[in-house]
This record gives structure tokens, C-alpha cells and sequence, in this order.
């Protein structure tokens, strides 16, 4: 029979300590609290505690369901090659523009830092642009300052400047389609979901885990893929693709999964997938997910805040929910988001896509915000 270990908290080890000095004629005999001897013991339990409670944790660290952090990171790693998913920074471009015609011409630096009005999110130039004279406007190539998805900004948000100004600069504008790719770093939580995912379902000989495995090779860990086997006779399969955000990938983006896994011509065996597998790949099918719906505002809060917090957080409920074991857009859950977002104190006529029913999504699709109307 295993020994079960029991790890003591301060109250254990004092007591612990006081009895068997207790039973030891040593001649201590005033143990009550304030005593010299009761102190002694007091602060000897005090790193005791610290000891077994250190163990504890120890014990903890080593099995991923119990672990944390860089502990879990590599449990993760040694046991299945997985790693963390260290997010990524949005990219856009932004115009720096003047009323008149620049007067002279001037240098705007790499590294110059540009900020959103509200001075949540930076951005920064990646490279020396220079602003010629008789010039009313640049294009600035841009990047976020921090990794995740608060980066990703709208097209037309004004940015102003930070630090050392470049004189000729009257206005900072997001160009179109804004600045995206901005990903959070992943959780523990979600590092974990993938874990035990790789430990239930080991790729091996052409399986579907063995095709999802091929396709995050080229789309990155925390992809989404699909995989429907059989799916028009019995040496065909298709995959469905969803990039590191749960978003349908982009042509480029199939194309590589593609040319990895079964290049032209198809099912010879020129890729990763078995010979006479037939491998089709394609982007998965977006169910867009409208929302209208009429809220009372916190007077702390302006309508354009809880718009931009509420897409927030549905874009990361959306992004949970895809190839779940449930990929239903619930009403209740998503009405419940809209309640939560900050600044909402209310709402009503809550509407998705037009009606008050849940919006179910087809296997190998996904569903992804569309137009947010809140008023």
C-alpha cells in the first residue's frame, strides 16, 4: 500500500512540536503563549510551514493537471513536444498627415511610439520613413508595442503621438482594414485543453490526429482544424482550417497546409498524407453572428467604450466556443456577455441575426461576429 503523504500547515507543526517537547523531561515547562520557549517554537513552525507548504507545490508542479506557469509549460513540452503559444502583436499601417504642405522634409525614426486617444494601446513604427517636403501625408508600416489582441485597432482610430514629436505631424489615422493578426498569449487553461487533447488522441499512421498534427505544423499549435475522413469515398478527407485567432484562414494560408499535407498531383504521396489519401483543405465556413440590441449606459462610459469592450469579449467567446464539443452560439451566453461588459447596466431587445433563438453551426464552420448595432 502507498504511503500517503501528509503535508502539515503552522497549526500541525506547532502542535507537533509542543507535544513532543512536552513528553522530554528537558525541564521547559512554561509552554503558554508569550512564553520564551513558546516564541521558539512559534518561529521554528513559522519555516517548518514554509518547508511543507514549498513541497507541496513541488509535488503539484510535476503533473500538468496540477501545474502552473513555466512549471506547466514544461510538463507540457516533455511529454508531448507542445509549447506554449507566446501570442502575437498586430501590424497595420497608419497615415501621418498635415493640412498644408510640408514646409520641409524630415525623418519619422523606427521606434517612433504613436498611442490610441485614451492611451490604451501603443504602437510603434518599424522602420525610417521620411516625410518629404511639399508632402501633406506618409504611410507609417506599424506594430503594436504589446502582444494580444487589445492591438488590433479599427480602421480610422486617431493616434497621437508620444515622446519626442515629429513637427510636421498633424494627424495620425488608421488606415483600412486597420491594424489585426493580434493574439493573446495562451492560458494556462487553454495550454492545458491542448494537452490533454494531444495525450487523448496520439497522431499516429495517417490518423485524424495525425492530420490535425500535419496542419497546425504550418498554421501554429493553436489553430483550429477540422477533419471530416471519408468525406466523398473512402480514401478522401478534408480539413477545415481556423488560424491561431479561430478566424477562417486566408487562400495563402490553405494553399500551405495543402502543399504540405497533399500537393499536386493529389494522393501520391508527395506530402505527409499516406499514399492514395486524397487530402482537400479549405478555409472553414464563417457563420457571421449580427447583433443589435438596446442598452442603458453607465454615465462613466460612452457608447463608442462598450462597443469596443463588448466585441471584445464576444470575439473571445466566439473563439472558445470554435470546434468545441458544443459550437452553438447560445442567446443566453451572449446575452449574459453583453450584461457583463463594463458600462452596460442594462439591456433589451436583444436580437441575433434577427431573432431570439440559438444559431447553429454546421460541422467544420464557425461562427464569427458580424455587425454589432448596440444603441
Amino acid at each position: 500500500m502507498t504511503e500517503q503523504l501528509n503535508f502539515k500547515n503552522y497549526d500541525q507543526v506547532l502542535q507537533d512540536m509542543i507535544t513532543n517537547l512536552s513528553q522530554k523531561e528537558v525541564g521547559l515547562t512554561d509552554l503558554n503563549p508569550g512564553s520564551i520557549t513558546r516564541n521558539l517554537l512559534e518561529i521554528d513552525a513559522l519555516g517548518l510551514d514554509e518547508v511543507w507548504y514549498m513541497l507541496s507545490r513541488l509535488l503539484d508542479s510535476a503533473f500538468a493537471s496540477t501545474s502552473w506557469g513555466e512549471y506547466l509549460e514544461r510538463v507540457v513540452r516533455e511529454r508531448t513536444g507542445i509549447n506554449r503559444d507566446e501570442g502575437a502583436k498586430s501590424i497595420g499601417v497608419a497615415t501621418a498627415a498635415r493640412s498644408t504642405p510640408a514646409p520641409f522634409g524630415e525623418m519619422i525614426m523606427a521606434g517612433t511610439v504613436f498611442e490610441t486617444l485614451d492611451g490604451s494601446v501603443q504602437v510603434i513604427t518599424k522602420s525610417d520613413v521620411q516625410f518629404n517636403a511639399g508632402a501633406t501625408g506618409v504611410a507609417l508600416d506599424m506594430e503594436a508595442v504589446a502582444v494580444g489582441k487589445a492591438g488590433d485597432l479599427q480602421e480610422g482610430t486617431q493616434l497621437v503621438q508620444v515622446g519626442v514629436a515629429v513637427s510636421l505631424i498633424e494627424t495620425v489615422t488608421v488606415d483600412a482594414p486597420g491594424f489585426t493578426g493580434g493574439r493573446d498569449v495562451e492560458t494556462d487553461r487553454q495550454l492545458l485543453a491542448r494537452y490533454y487533447e494531444a495525450v487523448a488522441n496520439p497522431p499516429t499512421s495517417g490518423n485524424i490526429a495525425h492530420y490535425t498534427q500535419w496542419a497546425k505544423e504550418i498554421l501554429g499549435e493553436t489553430a483550429g482544424v477540422r477533419v471530416v475522413p471519408v468525406w466523398d469515398g473512402p480514401t478522401s478527407v478534408k480539413l477545415f482550417l481556423l488560424d491561431a485567432s479561430k478566424l477562417p484562414v486566408t487562400p495563402e494560408q490553405v494553399a500551405g497546409v495543402q502543399g504540405y499535407i497533399d500537393p499536386e498531383p493529389r494522393g501520391q504521396g508527395h506530402g505527409k498524407a499516406p499514399v492514395g489519401a486524397f487530402a482537400t483543405c479549405e478555409a472553414a465556413p464563417a457563420v457571421n453572428i449580427d447583433i443589435t440590441a438596446a442598452i442603458n449606459l453607465d454615465p462613466a462610459y460612452t457608447p463608442a467604450d462598450v462597443q469596443i469592450s463588448f466585441e471584445a469579449l464576444l470575439d473571445l467567446h466566439l473563439a472558445e466556443i470554435a470546434y468545441s464539443d458544443d459550437t452553438t452560439a447560445k442567446y443566453n451566453a451572449i446575452s449574459s456577455i453583453l450584461m457583463d461588459t463594463p458600462g452596460v447596466r442594462d439591456h433589451s431587445g436583444l436580437l441575433i441575426n434577427g431573432g431570439t433563438a440559438n444559431i447553429s453551426v454546421t460541422p467544420g464552420a464557425v461562427a464569427v461576429r458580424g455587425m454589432v448595432t448596440l444603441t
